[in-house]
């Protein structure tokens, strides 16, 4: 509702100024990176407000490449692939920052290393799933009623966008961001499973 119009003002604007798809990935990977380093490090509001701005510019520069791509038929299996790997390059760099602040509010080595990490498969593991699911040309599992409902707030807690702001907002509240890493990981993985099942579940129906 939001991103995806701001990423469409950007391709715009991109267009404008000539820039390819390609560059808009990388740039949004530059941003990406920044903001994952400033959150890791901050010491105060300003730093977070700044990490926040950094990471929310990179997904909106995520949801911009694909739109110039498709806009300017400059979509390619090479820009995909980039678009993939981008976004997990900045998963790593954010999963890395995690564990420094983990580690840096108290948190002792091996639990902070652990944590992060978890956070970081999990976030790449439901990267690479979606990825496969669109591939496959599949929608979403089709609900109806409340359980509509719940499924689409279920997805939004665990949105990108929506976990840059918890983790920036949580940043310095030792136990509390502790928490949000551990629910958002926990969450995740338990939205990729259902995924890949529901997914390698309708091809077996369909080879069979």
């Amino acid at each position: 509702m939001l991103f995806e119009r701001v990423g469409g003002a950007l391709a715009y604007l991109f267009f404008r100024v000539g820039a390819s798809p390609n560059a808009v990935t990388l740039m949004g990977g530059v941003a990406g990176i920044a903001g994952a380093t400033r959150l890791g490090t901050a010491t105060d509001g300003v730093h977070l407000a700044a990490a926040a701005a950094l990471l929310l510019l990179a997904y909106s520069l995520d949801c911009a490449d694909g739109q110039l791509a498709r806009a300017t038929q400059r979509a390619s299996p090479q820009g995909a692939w980039l678009d993939l790997t981008v976004d997990s390059v900045v998963i790593a760099f954010l999963s890395t920052s995690l564990s420094y602040a983990l580690h840096a509010g108290g948190i002792s080595s091996p639990w902070s290393f652990l944590l992060a990490g978890a956070f970081g498969a999990s976030r790449v593991s439901s990267l690479f799933t979606s990825g496969r699911v669109k591939g496959a040309g599949e929608g979403g599992i089709e609900l109806a009623g409340l359980r509509a409902v719940s499924r689409t707030a279920y997805i939004a807690m665990i949105e990108t966008p929506f976990v840059y702001v918890l983790l920036c907002a949580s940043r310095l509240e030792g136990d509390l961001f502790t928490a949000i890493i551990a629910a958002v990981t926990t969450l995740t993985a338990i939205k990729t499973a259902i995924s890949a099942r529901a997914h390698f579940s309708s091809s077996r129906d369909r080879a069979d």
